[in-house]
């Protein structure tokens, strides 16, 4: 088992005009002593797709995962939206979050 330090957990894009994409990146850090994994990124719903290092991160080396929402349809919403990262950390999923007011 290894751990895994994000910078930030939630991103906010603030305000996106509705059918509008807008992406950001969570950067993190191996902290623990072996190579770090991540399995798969998995997001709440279509309108949000994850892209993520796959292979080894070495202990000590960093990485981003980037994430990419589509606003179309969420016109006048406050919007959630769960990242889940599942790696070979203690514990196994980490939950981030972006969240967004769509005009």
């Amino acid at each position: 088992m290894t751990s895994i330090k994000f910078e930030r957990d939630v991103i906010d894009f603030k305000r996106v005009e509705a059918g509008e994409r807008v992406s950001g990146s969570f950067k993190f850090t191996n902290t623990g002593n072996s190579p770090l994994v991540i399995y798969e990124v998995n997001t709440s719903c279509g309108c949000t797709v994850a892209d993520y290092p796959h292979g080894e991160i070495a202990p000590g080396e960093s990485g981003m995962i980037s994430v990419t929402y589509n606003s179309d349809g969420a016109n006048g919403m406050r919007i959630t939206k769960q990242v889940t990262v599942n790696a070979n950390t203690k514990p196994a999923q980490t939950q981030l979050r972006i969240v967004a007011d769509v005009y």
